[in-house]
């Protein structure tokens, strides 16, 4: 009685699994992408939320961004914290962003730069109005 694989049987077996790897690995790209793109619309909601609860509060609201996280804070009480995410990193410096009694950024309303793996996000914040928006490889996303 024989025991073992022939190398025919072997052969087709990594044949198989190289096709299966071909097919998942750019799905795995997609997935990080995404991940990126809905922590970029978190951060976007967050914004609008600090500038709601500015507006609300009659009162300024202060979103600090530092290495890993960020911040929602009133009068120096943390209403809320969240990082980046594991694939995103602050490559701009660190910066906070008011937002007054009028849900308008005081003279702090700049464009925050993020690395992903592969793309550059920029989250920006209007001087005038306050509105909130991000944007990939010069592409925009409200």
């Amino acid at each position: 009685m024989k025991r073992g694989f022939s190398l025919l049987e072997v052969l087709v077996t990594l044949g198989i699994l190289a096709l299966l790897f071909a097919v998942i690995l750019p799905n795995f790209s997609y997935v990080q992408d995404r991940k990126e793109k809905m922590k970029m619309e978190e951060m976007t909601t967050n914004l609008l939320r600090a500038r709601r609860l500015a507006l609300e509060g009659h009162t300024p609201i202060q979103v600090q961004f530092k290495g890993e996280s960020y911040g929602l804070y009133k009068k120096s009480i943390c209403l809320f914290s969240e990082d980046y995410g594991e694939s995103l990193q602050l490559i701009s410096e660190e910066a906070g962003i008011r937002f007054t009694s009028t849900g308008r950024p005081d003279n702090t309303a700049r464009s925050l730069i993020f690395k992903g793996n592969r793309k550059t996000y920029r989250l920006i914040v209007a001087p005038v109005t306050g509105q909130v928006r991000w944007e990939v490889d010069n592409e925009e996303r409200f």
